[in-house]
């Protein structure tokens, strides 16, 4: 979910449904130790007509203009011992 939620530039979503979902429950899934998955499921179950939110970091006075990608990098290429360096130069 990591990968969707730059590539939309920071659009709220559910993490297990890849629903939309709200600042408050987006701030729930940031704290899986406080909550069970069936917990952060039942807010979003009860989430009806969410409109679409953007993380408070992305644009409209956050402290990034954007939440878009600047670089792109695989995970597979940088521990290669043959592409690694040139992976994260």
């Amino acid at each position: 979910w990591h990968i969707d939620y730059w590539m939309e530039g920071g659009l709220l979503r559910d993490v297990y449904t890849h629903e939309l979902t709200t600042l408050e429950n987006f701030d729930r899934l940031l704290h899986p130790s406080f909550y069970e998955e069936a917990e952060l499921s039942s807010f979003q179950n009860g989430l009806f007509d969410v409109q679409s939110e953007y993380d408070k970091h992305c644009g409209n006075g956050g402290d990034m203009e954007d939440c878009t990608p600047v670089t792109i990098v695989s995970y597979e290429h940088i521990i290669t011992r043959d592409t690694g360096l040139q992976e994260v130069a």
